[in-house]
């Protein structure tokens, strides 16, 4: 029983969960602080999928107002979590706190088996684990409450499965045999879950399935499109017969597969590639020098299979590596399917996908690269033919590589955690808490729809047509014409507009602005309040004038003139 505890202990990412603690606990005690003790996300996207696992729990329909569908969760696994869970605001910080601290097992348990052999591997391996807490930017995704940590780790535990399966060189003469080993079908629950946390995850399925293809396993190729394509497509024939689309509003409204047709669609993808790499740099870097390492590690297998055909040599290069040749040969041939893989998943993310949005798109291209990446560098340092010594600085190399890579990351997720903390809590938050406090289900147009959706009853009409499908097929369609715009809001009888400052609907009366000072957070600094008719100005102006006296430091109440008012329609 002591043994096993500390096998478990030393296993355990300790110095980086310390690390983790203090780089999460600091910049939120300061948010906290300004924020008058209310805890928020970081972004108002989180708060979309407390909003359906709220209206699931109330009326049992899927969407983010009450009584009407709507498909505004791009991962439909998470927020079925969060349905389950009972949809409390302050599970997705604690999915996410555990689902990093199942990441950093991971990534500390490949290191130390890829640098058996190494002294001092426990030090390396804490720092190294330490490395991904602040390098990737680990706080800053925790507190963005939504799906990048639990993509990212089944994404590893996907790859890890099929890089395993698909180095497997003992395979059926039967091109249609499904079951070989269980290294594939001991993770199918993995493979099916995948998807439905990140749609980015059909990538994975892709390349893994033209890969059995070019090994002729048919059977696994069908095995594994079955396994994750049956949930996905069993998701979108429920989301059609709701009333919505097979794929949820959010893939179909950001997403450039529609464009890959078009006549532009070539100019579309080099549009998206270069903005994407100038988002995240760091994906290329990997790319790159993950090139560079499976030229190493085909070197290295090449050298080790020589062994198996010179017995002499082969025993005295065993004796000093201590290790079992066929067990080497196994792990190099995991680590280099991983990294294939990867690279072909980053090559169609980046062209297909977005990176950016405070470092969370591409998270879980980071975690598996950088994690294949250095698993690979330290198998190769510890079996390389160098001395003890120059292992020692080879490992060092590596981790001041992780420190060049991600440093600027690191700096610049760390030292906006606070800053946007304290937007939200400026802007959508109190957007949200007047709304409750004017009419609790108030019909409303809306483009941050998270926070008021699940603070309110209201009655939305979302304008970036994420959780509105009337709106999403418009911007399908031929993008958002006022006129139409005009005519589907007043067709719902919506009673104020609350947008950012783009000015009120045409015709519409703006009658007040709140403008952070400085800008925080959010894609533009004022929200405009407006309604559609003149008399419907004095009530909303009284209501606005008795919250402001709540408004926190940092907001500033414009109103609008009385010149202005008088060109309102009657």
């Amino acid at each position: 029983m002591a043994e096993r505890l500390r096998s478990l202990v030393s296993s355990f990412p300790l110095f980086a969960m310390c690390v983790l603690l203090i780089v999460l606990v600091y910049p939120m005690a300061r948010a906290l602080d300004a924020n008058a003790g209310q805890f928020v996300y970081l972004l108002d996207d989180p708060y979309i999928h407390l909003a359906i696992a709220k209206n699931v729990h109330l009326t049992g329909v899927w969407g983010i107002s009450a009584g009407h569908f709507s498909s505004a969760s791009s991962s439909p696994l998470w927020t079925l979590l969060l349905v389950l869970l009972g949809g409390g605001a302050a599970w997705p910080f604690v999915l996410n706190v555990l689902c990093a601290l199942a990441i950093l097992a991971w990534a500390k348990q490949g290191f130390v088996v890829s640098g058996e052999g190494l002294a001092w591997r426990g030090v390396w391996s804490e720092v190294y684990g330490g490395l991904w807490v602040v390098g990737l930017a680990f706080p800053a995704v925790i507190l963005c409450g939504l799906e990048h940590l639990l993509h990212a780790l089944l994404m590893l535990w996907a790859v890890e499965k099929l890089a395993s399966d698909l180095s497997n060189e003992a395979m059926s003469s039967k091109a249609w045999v499904f079951v070989e080993k269980d290294s594939f079908w001991g993770g199918w629950w993995v493979l099916g879950c995948v998807g439905l946390v990140r749609y980015e995850s059909l990538f994975l399925v892709g390349i893994a399935g033209v890969a059995y293809l070019k090994q002729r396993r048919l059977g696994r190729a069908l095995a594994l499109g079955v396994s994750v394509g049956v949930p996905v497509l069993a998701f979108g024939a429920w989301s059609v017969w709701q009333g919505g689309f097979g794929l949820p509003n959010p893939i179909l409204l950001k997403g450039a597969t529609s464009a890959v047709f078009s006549q532009r669609g070539f100019s579309v993808l080099m549009d998206r590639l270069g903005d994407n790499l100038g988002q995240a740099p760091e994906v290329l870097s990997l790319v790159v020098l993950g090139g560079l390492l499976l030229l190493l590690l085909r070197s290295e297998e090449a050298r080790l299979r020589v062994l198996g055909e010179d017995q002499t040599e082969a025993l005295r290069e065993l004796q000093v590596l201590g290790e079992d040749r066929t067990g080497a040969l196994r792990e190099l041939r995991v680590l280099r399917w991983g990294l294939m893989l990867w690279m072909g998943i980053a090559g169609l993310h980046l062209l297909l996908a977005r990176t950016g949005w405070f470092y969370r798109y591409e998270f879980y291209l980071l975690c598996v690269g950088w994690g294949y990446l250095a698993r690979g560098w330290v198998f190769w340092v510890v079996r390389a033919r160098i001395a003890s010594a120059r292992k020692q600085m080879c490992v060092l190399g590596l981790l001041c590589l992780g420190v060049v890579l991600f440093g600027a990351r690191a700096t610049e997720a760390q030292s906006a955690i606070s800053p946007n903390m304290r937007g939200i809590y400026r802007q959508p938050y109190q957007v949200a808490d007047f709304l409750r406090s004017y009419k609790r289900d108030v019909r409303v147009v809306l483009q941050d729809i998270g926070l008021v959706a699940y603070k309110t009853e209201a009655q939305i009409t979302d304008l970036m047509g994420l959780g509105d499908q009337e709106i999403a097929q418009m911007r399908r369609r031929s993008g958002l014409n006022e006129k139409a715009l005009v005519a589907v809001v007043e067709k719902r009888r919506s009673e104020m507009a609350v947008l950012y400052d783009r000015g009120p609907l045409a015709g519409w009366c703006a009658v007040a602005a709140w403008r952070q000072v400085p800008k925080l957070c959010c894609a533009s600094e004022r929200v405009v309040f407006s309604v559609a008719r003149r008399k419907e100005v004095e009530p909303l102006r009284m209501a606005l004038k008795a919250f402001s006296a709540r408004l926190p430091d940092g907001v500033e109440v414009q109103w609008s003139s009385a010149q202005e008012i008088a060109k309102c329609r009657e």
